[in-house]
């Protein structure tokens, strides 16, 4: 071990001569960036850049504060230590891992992961957020070295591995003892790994991924542990997706605290009669499958007026026209939701929703009628999310009039939507293609939007990605759009007689923002004869034309491009650029001071990569260098 701190102290003593002739303040400048959170550059590789960023790195701990330690590398221990070490008194997150499947003897794997927790056992006052991920068998030997307490602990989480050869009912004795009444997010692979929690935990937020079937009674065992549990979210692996499927279950157990409940991929509800929840404010269910059984279940929460649900997302599978829905069940009148979600359900169900508060509502593959229906009875709805709407091959639809949709997002296949309603009062559209074959014509549905009412539609921002802009109902668009401010074209296809039309002063009076990005049939001289125009006539009349800027996106593919017509581009105020291999960057409104602020970030990201990596030896180089939850390098 102190040969290879040794090594660590020595190791660029001669600097890099290209980093040393650099000022001193342009120094401090890009280090200041290159450790910018919240992605910043790991400390071991900025220290080997010149020596002032040694100096800096040496003489900050809280530089330091995250050690990621690998239970199969065989330094892992002198790691730690030197890591410890520079971090001083700061709080630490820490993440042990097993990278690959242990290939030693059974007393040497032993050894190794003893030899890493005795190491890490004096810091543990200092943990702010552990993490282990690996087999039981190594967490049996980690925590029989590493206990204590930990007083700063606020993030736990375990993980061992499925795929290991640990029988699924071994039991870990994790003793840390955290700060009385303190709460603690708890995230861990299955239940049955852990013993009783001990009693000065108290496990607010709860995080479980369970990837072994578990028997009911020992899922409602392990809940009356967790008395203070405000969050749970319960993510169940493909293998079990049929977990915690109730039946007739006798006994039921109150989570008089829970606020906050979400479960993944499990296909069965039955839990919600199994649980009372009366201080519920949000659920969500993903993965869930549309049929009888849930469809009760979840009338027994979302029927209960007691309760305070403020968010429900409802994400199942495709439901089957055969589901029948219980013609008793009471109206769901939420009378607290403002956000609601809802996938694949059946029509029936959707028909027993009133949320008279509700200001976000996404809803996508249910019926048209029922969807209508559910909109009608949200008098405060402002933003609402449309996709995959089934409408009735016959029969007829009335127009409906929403007043305070202020926020419209739609997916193409829903386009028929737009024929059907009235938005007087909508500022935002956004209109994206379902799928990737065809460009849909959106001309025709959003005429029929933009002149449904009585007077000038107020839209002030379009996006429209994947679209096809031809004929001549698009052009009408533009010109029905006469408050609009900002106007997004992505992956779109375009008619030359779209810039035609906007290079037109008189229309889009208001436009003063234009995103373009990977157009095939933009050409750079097209977007700069709109922007000469516009901005000519905004000249001279300034109170009536606005000044257009904005920016503009060139795929590699369009052969229409010359670096002086980009350059113009850039001086007129339009940040154009060209995507993948080739990236042309100017400022956007003139500020010197972004642009320097993109060259030091720039000169940061090249130091570091090149310099500091072309300075490392090989035994440091085979450390991990993919980045981690935080961004910084391994």
């Amino acid at each position: 071990m102190g040969n290879l701190l040794s090594r660590f102290c020595v190791l660029s003593i001669k600097p890099t001569r290209a980093a040393d002739k650099l000022p001193l303040e342009i120094l401090l400048e890009i280090f200041a960036f290159a450790a910018m959170p919240p992605s910043p550059a790991s400390p071991k590789y900025l220290s080997q850049v010149c020596q002032v960023w040694r100096a800096i790195c040496h003489s900050q701990p809280s530089l330091w504060p995250r050690v990621r330690l690998d239970l199969a590398d065989p330094v892992a221990g002198e790691k730690a230590t030197h890591w410890l070490r520079m971090s001083g008194s700061v709080p630490l997150i820490v993440d042990v891992m097993r990278s690959s499947p242990c290939i030693v003897a059974h007393q040497e794997r032993v050894r190794m992961v003893a030899a890493l927790a005795m190491v890490l056992q004096p810091s543990l006052v200092r943990w702010r957020r552990f993490t282990f991920t690996s087999s039981a068998n190594d967490g049996l030997v980690f925590f029989s070295r590493c206990h204590g307490p930990a007083p700063q602990l606020r993030f736990l989480s375990l993980s061992f591995d499925s795929k290991s050869t640990t029988a699924p009912g071994i039991r870990v004795p994790v003793r840390i003892a955290t700060q009385p009444h303190t709460s603690l997010v708890l995230a861990i692979s299955h239940p049955t790994h852990i013993i009783s929690w001990p009693p000065a935990w108290t496990v607010t937020n709860l995080e479980l991924t369970i990837s072994h079937n578990i028997p009911n009674p020992q899922f409602i065992d392990f809940l009356y542990t967790i008395p203070f549990l405000e969050r749970l979210s319960i993510t169940a692996s493909s293998m079990f997706p049929r977990i915690l499927s109730f039946q007739n279950e006798p006994h039921s157990i109150l989570l008089g605290r829970l606020q906050s409940l979400k479960m993944d991929n499990i296909i069965s509800l039955s839990i919600l009669e199994v649980i009372q929840v009366p201080a519920l404010v949000v659920f969500s269910a993903r993965g869930m499958e549309w049929n009888c059984e849930n469809t009760d279940a979840l009338a027994i929460l979302l029927a209960d007026p007691t309760c305070p649900l403020d968010e429900v997302v409802l994400a199942g599978k495709t439901c089957h026209s055969d589901v029948v829905v219980d013609t008793s069940l009471p109206i769901f009148e939420l009378a607290t939701l403002t956000k609601l979600r809802i996938s694949g359900a059946p029509a029936a169900f959707l028909d027993l929703f009133f949320v008279p508060l509700a200001t976000d509502i996404k809803l996508s593959r249910v019926s048209a009628p029922a969807a209508t229906g559910l909109l009608f009875t949200s008098p405060s709805l402002a933003q609402l999310k449309l996709s995959t709407l089934i409408f009735p091959s016959e029969g007829f639809m009335p127009v409906f009039i929403y007043n305070h949709i202020t926020t419209l997002t739609i997916k193409s296949n829903c386009l028929k939507a737009l024929e059907l309603c009235s938005l007087p009062g909508l500022r935002a559209l956004s209109i994206k293609r379902k799928g990737s074959k065809t460009y849909p014509r959106i001309g025709r549905a959003m005429i029929s939007l933009l002149t449904s009412g009585p007077t000038s539609s107020p839209l002030e921002r379009v996006h429209l990605e994947g679209c096809s802009l031809f004929g001549d109902e698009f052009r009408l668009c533009l010109e029905n759009m006469r408050f609009v401010r900002e106007l997004t074209f992505e992956r779109c296809r375009a008619a030359p007689e779209v810039w035609t039309t906007m290079a037109n002063p008189q229309l889009l009076p208001g436009l003063n923002w234009l995103t373009v990005l990977d157009c095939l049939s933009a050409s750079p001289l097209e977007i700069l004869r709109v922007v000469r125009a516009r901005n000519t006539a905004a000249a001279m009349t300034p109170n009536t034309i606005a000044r257009l800027r904005g920016r503009v996106r060139f795929s590699d593919e369009n052969i229409d491009i010359n670096p002086d017509t980009l350059e113009e581009l850039n001086l007129t105020g339009m940040f154009s650029d060209l995507a993948h291999s080739r990236v042309w960057s100017s400022n956007i409104n003139g500020d010197h001071a972004r642009s320097s602020q993109r060259i030091l970030r720039g000169l940061a990201i090249g130091m570091v990569t090149t310099l500091a990596l072309r300075w490392t030896p090989a035994w440091l180089v085979r450390v991990s260098e993919e980045r981690r939850d935080d961004g910084s390098l391994a």
